[in-house]
């Protein structure tokens, strides 16, 4: 069982903490996996410069239309995956208590070539990402250290063209103010028996002394958030009584892999 297991050294874990390492690691795969020609953040950059061949320019050549198609892709598979960090970030901002996440490689959740789960750390709500950047920049190179000298993530590589990449996200229920139609709940979902599975485990430290740095912010005494607390745990507490099982979400925001280097030049 390929296994990258990673403590921080820092020991809180914010919320935007947690949605930055699901984004590094989303990332990290984009590019090791081939579904990208360069580091997500340079890609995203040369993409967002690209122009478009305008149509109306004489003369209208097949290699104008051909570059002008995969111009379209790739400006559409940053814009998906954009859209697919915010969304992560949005439900990571009202679903503090996430646990697994799974990130499946292949034309489709049934028949995926890799997958990839991770399990979380804990998240610490009392604790702000703004007090705790520094900590951040720290985890997120670890993090990366750790997945591009891993041994076990270079020893399988059945995935060689642009593919979709599939996000699932394990829950009790999809949290308020996050679109329903952004999720398609699946009851009984596992990953096919013939797919590679690699697995990345993330820890905060346990031997961080407690810190007090964001303890005297009064937003937590505003009565918004404590009816909203309260609602939630509301919620929480009736989900359990239900005893209804975990399931995993899946993000119907899908990109596509765009790996074509000959139209970004």
């Amino acid at each position: 069982m390929p296994l990258v297991e990673v403590e921080f050294d820092s020991g809180v874990v914010t919320k935007a903490c947690a949605a930055q390492l699901v984004r590094s690691i989303i990332e990290f795969l984009l590019y090791d996996r081939g579904q990208i020609p360069l580091p997500y953040a340079s890609f995203r950059e040369l993409v967002k410069s690209l122009t478009l061949p305008v149509e109306d320019d004489l003369p209208v050549r097949g290699a104008d239309i051909k570059l002008r198609k995969e111009r379209e892709l790739a400006k559409q598979t940053v814009s998906t995956v954009d859209n697919l960090f915010e969304t992560i970030t949005k439900y990571v901002e009202h679903s503090p208590d996430i646990r697994e996440v799974l990130i499946l490689l292949g034309s489709t959740i049934y028949t995926a070539k890799e997958a990839f789960h991770v399990r979380m750390p804990d998240i610490d709500v009392n604790h702000h990402g703004i007090n705790h950047v520094r900590d951040l920049k720290k985890d997120l190179m670890k993090l990366n250290r750790a997945l591009i000298t891993s041994d076990e993530f270079n020893s399988i590589r059945p995935v060689q063209l642009p593919t979709n990449v599939h996000v699932l996200i394990k829950a009790l229920n999809i949290p308020p103010n996050v679109d329903e139609d952004v999720f398609t709940p699946l009851d009984d979902y596992e990953v096919p028996q013939k797919c590679p599975i690699f697995h990345v485990q993330l820890n905060s430290s346990a031997n961080a002394a407690p810190l007090n740095c964001c303890n005297r912010l009064e937003v937590f005494q505003d009565n918004s958030f404590s009816e909203m607390v309260s609602a939630l745990s509301d919620l929480e507490t009736t989900t359990k009584t239900a005893e209804t099982p975990e399931c995993w979400l899946q993000l119907n925001i899908i990109p596509r892999g765009f790996n074509r280097c000959s139209a970004l030049i």
